[in-house]
């Protein structure tokens, strides 16, 4: 593993976990009115107790989602997919969508498809062509999403370059990765404030 490699991982990384939850949460938004977002969830009590039963929603989660307040702006990429799929009954799958593919379905795929591998990758390494790959797969899914409006932060994002030491940071953040799925919300906010020159 190269620190190029990891650069490439890291640059992955935070477009899936903060670029592309903007671009999520603005069909996330429009799905789910924010006016009444917390009326919305209420009123699908039934399925957010089967989705916490399922242990498809943790406890941070479902504590964001069910405060007098809830706002988007308070929920993770992961559980505004889950919300997307289960409430607003978009056919968000597993599997990558083919390439033609892209439907505002197909592109939320993506991004879960992406989000999933970034936090199962323990080799916190990915090669220059498949990061060329990913990169344009997942930029393309973004832009699609937010209506352009996230290009400028996308080619900003590819285009930083990481010292030794903001490497080293990043990968001590990445090491509780393996906590994810109880801990996303921490670490992802983590990763979100990690300086972008």
């Amino acid at each position: 593993m190269t620190e190029f490699e990891t650069s490439n991982y890291i640059k992955i990384l935070l477009l899936v976990f903060t670029i592309s939850r903007k671009a999520v949460r603005k069909k996330f938004d429009y799905e789910f009115d924010p006016k009444v977002l917390h009326e919305t969830l209420r009123s699908s009590k039934k399925t957010l107790t089967r989705l916490q039963q399922g242990k498809h929603i943790n406890k941070d989660q479902l504590k964001s989602i069910t405060q007098s307040e809830a706002s988007s702006a308070d929920f993770d990429l992961t559980l505004m997919i889950i919300l997307l799929k289960n409430l607003a009954d978009i056919p968000i799958g597993d599997e990558l969508p083919v390439h033609g593919n892209t439907s505002k379905a197909a592109d939320i795929t993506r991004i879960k498809f992406y989000r999933n591998f970034i936090a199962h990758n323990t080799d916190a390494a990915i090669c220059e062509v498949d990061f060329k790959s990913y990169w344009a797969d997942i930029e393309q899914a973004v832009l699609r999403l937010s209506d352009n409006t996230l290009a400028a932060e996308c080619e900003k994002l590819k285009l930083q370059e990481f010292q030794p030491t903001e490497i080293g940071k990043c990968l001590k953040i990445l090491s509780r990765l393996g906590d994810l799925e109880e801990n996303q919300s921490h670490v992802t906010q983590e990763i979100a404030d990690m300086k972008i020159n």
